[in-house]
């Protein structure tokens, strides 16, 4: 009897991970850039009062690794991931990079070296970890050996 519902493999999950990809980059441009009103204490404008410029900047590596692991899921196939891994970290560090510079134009908003290079960190961090766990779930595992009776 086979199964109806057999597990998912990344193959399967592909589209998902390209959509999740997608809105993630889509969610960041957003957050990065939206203006801030140094005056406005309430509303939309003042989302930036609301967290302090520490967790600001650390939010940068959780953000940015999500990213690129999306990005390495993405476009998993079984076998050779190293390639794909390497694109996914350089789009996301260099995404990274153009809306640091995006910034400067936006009212409110500057650019930072320090924010970029958190970028690159979390794209890091999000690419190993997605190439250790993609590996991790691809592994086979052991065939059973049988003891004769």
């Amino acid at each position: 009897m086979t199964d109806p519902h057999p597990p998912q493999t990344p193959g399967r999950l592909t589209r998902w991970f390209r959509l999740a990809w997608a809105g993630c980059g889509v969610l960041l441009l957003l957050v990065s850039v939206m203006p801030s009103d140094p005056h406005a204490e309430q509303g939309i404008w003042a989302w930036d009062k609301r967290i302090t410029p520490q967790t600001q900047n650390t939010l940068h590596v959780p953000a940015y690794a999500v990213l690129a692991a999306l990005g390495v899921w993405a476009r998993w196939r079984n076998g050779g991931i190293a390639g794909w891994a390497a694109v996914s970290f350089g789009l996301a560090s260099a995404y990274g990079a153009l809306l640091e510079c995006a910034q400067a134009i936006i009212p409110g908003r500057y650019g930072s070296l320090s924010d970029a290079l958190l970028n690159v960190l979390g794209a890091a961090l999000g690419t190993a970890l997605a190439v250790i766990v993609g590996k991790r779930m691809l592994k086979k595992p052991a065939p059973e050996t049988t003891k004769p009776l």
